[in-house]
Parts: structure tokens; sequence; C-alpha cells
């Protein structure tokens, strides 16, 4: 069963790290002023992957905007984050990634952004390679935007348990 099918949120994550106790204040005027200064902005859904580890992904086309938006987010709340956090295990077989960890609490930020939809993680069933299959010989394809950010305390596995606030971008702006 998904992730969406268990009622989590669909969602590109921006940055993902652990943070200090008593922060949340903060990381929320932070983001809300990122949205302040942002429109939403149309984003591509194009082709499906499987991680050596069965996380099942949807993947999004680059996008310029997203990425700056990522790195925004980064940028404006890094300076919250736990510098004690325990860095995941997989993270040390990747040098570029062991090192934006240990800048930035986060393996997959600035260069490493690599934007998807989270469909599974750690998947048992022997049901994903024929969906894999299926999916290579006819990639999904959607179109959607991005509306605004959103803050959250995630699972182990880095998907949305608890959805602690939402800010919703400026469309007024010209």
């Amino acid at each position: 069963m998904s992730f969406y099918e268990k009622g989590k949120p669909v969602h590109v994550t921006l940055y993902l790290t652990d943070f200090v106790e008593g922060s949340e204040e903060d990381i929320k005027r932070a983001v809300k002023s990122i949205t302040e200064q942002h429109q939403e902005f149309a984003i591509t859904a194009q082709g499906f992957s499987v991680t050596q580890s069965n996380w099942a992904f949807i993947n999004l086309q680059y996008s310029p905007k997203l990425q700056r938006l990522a790195d925004e987010v980064t940028m404006a709340i890094e300076p919250l984050r736990d510098t004690n956090a325990t860095i995941p295990s997989w993270v040390k077989n990747y040098p570029n990634k062991l090192t934006a960890f240990e800048r930035y609490g986060s393996p997959n930020v600035f260069q490493n952004f690599q934007p998807h939809l989270t469909l599974l993680a750690n998947e048992k069933s022997p049901k994903l390679v024929i969906l894999n299959k299926q999916m290579q010989a006819h990639p999904p394809e959607a179109q959607g935007k991005i509306i605004g950010i959103g803050i959250g305390i995630s699972d182990p596995f880095g998907q949305q348990k608890q959805v602690i606030a939402e800010y919703f971008f400026n469309n007024d702006k010209n």
C-alpha cells in the first residue's frame, strides 16, 4: 500500500533534518517569510524509479524554481538544526551526500536535491518488480503546481506523520 493510500500527504521534500527542541516557532516564521516572496509555479511529474533498497518514486523534472525554493528553505532553517543528529548509515556510502549532511544536516540539499514523490519505502512485496516493469513500459506523466510549503514531523522513512503548519504562496504579486 502506497503512502498516499495510507493517508500521507503527497509532497516534495525540500529539506529534511532533525531540529533542536523548541525551534518550531522560528521554523514557522522563516518558512512563512519565504512563502510571502514566491508565487505558485508549474511542475511536471515524469517517470518512475525504484532504488536498490526498494523505495519507489515518481520523478519530477528539474525545475530552477523548485531548486531555488529548496535552497532558500535550507539556508533559512539550517541554523536551527540539531548538529548532533546521527548520520544515516546509507549516507556514508556517498561522499558528496556525507559532506552535505555534515554541513547542512541533510544529504539531499543543493546539488544533491533530486525532487520526487515517494510512493513506497523499503517495500518488501515482490509485486514491486512487476509494477516497476509496467511503469518503465508506460512512464507516468502529470502536470501540477507547487502552491506552498508545509512543515511536518516525519516518520523514520521521511514521510509526513503530522503536518504542523501550511503556508501558501502569495499569488497576488505581478
